[in-house]
């Protein structure tokens, strides 16, 4: 009976999500869309560079890359050497999954490179954690510099966005108190809130936890982490700047400024919760474009349309091109071992 009930709710709860994330897209979507000349927007669409998309996938696929460097540098305290292969496997079928199915791809990450180079799923999941902190921080700075070297004032044209960066701000203070928090503590209150054999479960687990949060650690780990993240941040800028040339975007001012700008306040989008920011991606993205530089609405959409289909693609393609090389090494493997850290306890 309890059984059927927890599933229940599980299902309702799922469910309940669901329809909100469809909500969302088909509300952004609405909203990007609206007014807009279709016949115009394919036309644009249809006399885009193959040659800069090229470059496109290329710089996004190099991006990707020195986010997996990234993430071995943080997982280095946990185990040395880790494949760069695998890692950046790994980071391709989050992405994938979560552009299907929204938040659930770090956990896929998680169980794949935890299946591929046998370490604790829920340590890997710390340093997830840890990785999505760091890049809350690095958007939020990547808009302050845009702040700066916009030629104008963003807030003012942008209102929405003053009060987006404040409830950022208090966001990441309280996630950072709560690393805090575990990692000072650790499981000392954790067995006294629930003792005997359920305490001890909770503790390992937690333990596994913290150590994942806790990996980042050592001046030369600092140092690495941060150069990559500023790689990362540079080949987003480079991604967008493809994106305009391959659909001969006209600016007369500095288009790698222009560039940045679009890519930290545009990725604003991609962190609501639609599926790989559909939707929310294109509205953000077009208002940025259209409010601060004056560029047609049209090819506004138009460019945020071909760069993040085209994202879309290669990391959906991706994803799967890797699911089949696991099911390949284990034909036991089955999508929904993605999706649940308790697959193989051995490993939790």
């Amino acid at each position: 009976m309890t059984s059927d009930s927890g599933l229940r709710k599980f299902t309702l709860k799922n469910i309940t999500g669901f329809l909100i994330t469809i909500g969302l897209t088909v509300l952004f979507v609405f909203i990007a869309f609206y007014g807009i000349d279709l016949d115009k927007l394919l036309e644009y669409i249809g006399h885009a560079s193959l040659f800069w998309i090229l470059v496109f996938v290329v710089l996004s696929l190099l991006s990707h890359y020195f986010r997996a460097v990234r993430w071995k540098v943080i997982l280095n305290n946990i185990k040395p050497g880790i494949s760069s292969f695998h890692l950046f496997n790994s980071v391709m079928l989050g992405y994938g999954v979560n552009n299907i199915i929204p938040r659930l791809g770090e956990i896929s990450r998680a169980v794949s490179i935890g299946y591929t180079e046998q370490i604790s799923r829920t340590s890997v999941l710390g340093t997830i954690v840890i990785e999505r902190v760091l890049d809350i921080l690095l958007f939020g700075a990547a808009v302050l510099i845009s702040l700066v070297i916009y030629n104008g004032s963003i807030s003012y044209s942008l209102p929405w966005l003053n009060s987006l960066l404040i409830t950022g701000s208090v966001s990441i203070g309280a996630i950072l108190a709560v690393i805090f928090f575990l990692v000072k503590y650790k499981e000392k209150y954790i067995t006294k809130l629930f003792p005997g054999k359920f305490g001890t479960k909770l503790s390992g687990i937690f333990l596994k936890l913290i150590s994942g949060l806790s990996s980042l650690r050592g001046t030369k780990n600092y140092f690495y982490a941060a150069l990559t993240s500023i790689m990362i941040m540079v080949l987003y800028a480079l991604t967008s700047y493809a994106g305009f040339r391959a659909l001969d975007i006209r600016y007369s001012g500095n288009y790698f400024e222009m560039a940045w700008v679009v890519m930290s306040i545009g990725a604003i989008g991609v962190m609501i919760p639609t599926p790989g920011g559909i939707g929310s991606y294109h509205t953000i993205t077009k208002a940025v474009m259209v409010t601060l530089y004056g560029i047609d609405p049209v090819a506004s959409l138009a460019f945020a349309t071909v760069t993040h289909g085209i994202s879309y693609l290669t990391q959906v393609g991706s994803a799967i091109v890797v699911f089949f090389y696991l099911r390949h090494r284990d034909e036991t493997f089955t999508f929904s071992n993605l999706l649940s850290v308790n697959n193989n306890s051995s490993q939790e």
